[in-house]
């Protein structure tokens, strides 16, 4: 627990000044809380998984993590594009 604590303190100030360089001026705040939907997605899976695993084989709940999982690379590919693309078009 204390890894995943010490791992998350280091990480935060690098993604808020990340998202916080990113971010529209008047937009700012939600720009991190959708940086932060991540989070709040991860606390709201992991309940529902752990009690589907009482009922569906490991096999089947590892498929909905990865399917998860794979939704997600998707979304945030599409994201970076989009980023990216913005950037381009303001220099």
């Amino acid at each position: 627990m204390a890894i995943l604590t010490i791992g998350e303190l280091i990480r935060s100030p690098v993604v808020h000044s990340f998202v916080s360089k990113y971010a529209l001026e008047n937009a700012r705040g939600q720009y991190m809380e959708a940086s932060n939907l991540q989070f709040t997605i991860g606390r709201f899976i992991a309940p529902i998984m752990i009690v589907f695993s009482t009922w569906l084989s490991p096999i089947v709940v590892f498929g909905i993590i990865l399917l998860c999982a794979l939704v997600s690379a998707v979304f945030y590919v599409k994201v970076f594009r989009m980023i990216s693309n913005t950037t381009m078009h303001n220099e």
